[in-house]
């Protein structure tokens, strides 16, 4: 592959290209920021609140994760929730408080121990929206990101192949539960033409362009290079909305196979009813046959029904998912409550939420009002 010096970028055609980026992301509802998406949902959930007669009720909607997967609760407890499945993806932890050097020899001995091979995925064991994810492709980035690490780390296995997310649902106390969503998270990509650098491909490219600062973070080492004709690069990795992937609704796979396989991982975990599973599979194919596929992450009740950020959808659509979606969580919520299981107060919901605010992790509306959460 050649490179060359950008200079056939005009300055002023850069400024442009990123003044319509920005542009496009207002007028385009799958980018706005939380408050502005959610506003007009925030009546219907005080009504569901006032309805059941508690603001925290929604947090006892999976009684086997803490605030029922609100925000804050520790991923790789939820992932063991689910180890009887045989559908996770391997993982371990690497615990906050441990210097640089024995973080790093936590991470060669996991992986000679399990056979970890690169490229592997580190995480914060509960960090939101993508935050803090990345894939490290050798020991010298794994390290890097160990010595930065302010908090305990997920290191898993990198599961090759494509990702869906699998919104899914259980009435408790019934037997067999059911996929309500499934997402197709595509990453996005520029075709070279070679005449033009990777740079120039991005601003050119009518949905790149709206992401164009967070895909020249991701691509900073290649901006400069000319694409050769026709060769298609992916200018994202992570299967997050807000670090560049394309959310596309893939409702119309859904198959018995697929829902069956699904419902069986599910009800391994004991007091899990609602959230959505981010999977990855080899193929689609093998996803509706129910095969192959493993989980590497769950997503409780902040999750978001993400088919509905499909390009395709209107914002009414999203609208309409979102109040049906916690219409849902209330509605299970109650009856986990009937069963015995106690939300939290509102003060104690309040304070997780100040908590998590103050950590700069509140990725997903509060039920007063999203990844992981982290759904975008």
């Amino acid at each position: 592959m050649s490179s060359l010096e950008n200079s056939e970028l005009s300055p002023l055609w850069r400024k442009w290209r990123l003044f319509y980026g920005r542009y496009r992301r207002i007028v385009r509802w799958e980018y706005w920021p939380t408050l502005p998406l959610y506003l007009p949902v925030l009546p219907f959930i005080l009504w569901q609140a006032l309805r059941y007669r508690s603001l925290g009720l929604v947090t006892a909607v999976n009684p086997g994760i803490p605030s029922g997967g609100f925000v804050l609760h520790s991923k790789s407890d939820v992932l063991r929730g689910l180890e009887a499945s045989g559908r996770v993806a391997s993982f371990e932890l690497i615990r906050h408080g441990l210097s640089s050097v024995e973080k790093i020899e936590c991470l060669r001995g996991f992986m000679k121990e399990a056979r970890f091979s690169f490229p592997v995925v580190l995480k914060p064991d509960s960090g939101e929206r993508g935050n803090g994810v990345t894939i490290a492709k050798d020991a010298a980035a794994c390290e890097e990101y160990l010595r930065d690490a302010t908090e305990t780390t997920i290191l898993q296995e990198y599961v090759p192949g494509v990702e869906y997310g699998v919104f899914y649902e259980r009435v408790p106390g019934e037997e067999k539960g059911s996929i309500t969503g499934i997402t197709h998270k595509a990453t996005t990509k520029v075709t070279g033409d070679g005449r033009s650098t990777l740079e120039r491909l991005i601003l050119a490219d009518k949905r790149a362009v709206c992401q164009a600062e967070v895909f020249f973070e991701l691509q900073k080492d290649r901006l400069h290079e000319v694409i050769p004709v026709g060769e298609s690069v992916s200018l994202n990795y992570i299967g997050t909305h807000s670090r560049g992937s394309l959310f596309l609704d893939a409702c119309d796979e859904w198959t018995e196979e697929m829902e069956a396989a699904v419902d069986a991982a599910s009800r391994t975990f004991e007091g899990f009813n609602f959230g959505r599973f981010d999977i990855r599979c080899p193929s689609l194919e093998s996803l509706k046959r129910g095969e192959d596929f493993l989980i590497v992450e769950l997503n409780g009740v902040t999750s978001e029904p993400t088919h509905m950020y499909d390009p395709r959808h209107g914002v009414f659509y999203a609208w309409c998912a979102l109040a049906f979606q916690w219409m849902r969580a209330y509605s299970f919520a109650g009856i986990n409550r009937a069963n015995g299981h106690l939300p939290m107060t509102t003060g104690q919901l309040l304070d997780l939420i100040r908590e998590s605010k103050a950590k700069g992790k509140l990725s997903q509306p509060p039920s007063v009002g999203e990844t992981e959460g982290g759904s975008r």
